[in-house]
């Protein structure tokens, strides 16, 4: 299946950097720890670039586990912009 094409008119931004929250908590990280990304958080890798789809799927799993532990939300994440080179014929 083709990858889709980036539509810069369509899509603010290309995906998420996901990083470790500075408050967060090592329960509620051990239990997001099927991720791979909070994986390689956890393995010392200061942040990881997601695609939206995935790092929604990372949030959900996060925000349920922050709220049944009564915990901090244990990531940050923020929004990665396209290069403004990107797609311009050279």
């Amino acid at each position: 299946m083709p990858t889709p094409k980036f539509n810069s008119r369509l899509d603010p931004f290309i995906g998420y950097r996901v990083a470790l929250a500075t408050e967060a908590d090592a329960s509620a990280l051990l239990r997001l720890a099927a991720h791979q990304a909070v994986r390689a958080l956890l393995g010392g890798q200061r942040s990881v670039t997601l695609a939206a789809r995935d790092a929604a799927v990372v949030y959900d799993a996060a925000e349920s586990v922050s709220r049944a532990l009564g915990e901090p939300f244990p990531l940050q994440f923020t929004p990665c912009a396209p290069h403004p080179w990107a797609g311009l014929a050279v």
